[in-house]
């Protein structure tokens, strides 16, 4: 495997010599919530406290929240 990370071993042999960098990053969340309409045991905690309602029941201002932000 080759060594890029010292300057002798980088490959020069791009035009006028410019180096590229390039990230690529891909985020796939959406329907990762929990969600009893779904056949989970609970919902999705409503906020960052991690409330959760009593009943196994769908918490439709929340799903909205996931839906469509806050």
């Amino acid at each position: 495997m080759p060594q890029y990370n010292e300057p002798s071993s980088a490959p020069t042999n791009w035009p006028d010599r410019k180096r590229l960098a390039l990230s690529i990053v891909v985020n796939v969340e959406e329907g990762a919530e929990q969600s009893v309409q779904d056949g989970d045991p609970r919902p999705e905690p409503v906020d960052e406290l991690g409330v959760v309602l009593r009943k196994p029941q769908r918490n439709l201002a929340n799903e909205s929240n996931y839906r469509y932000g806050i």
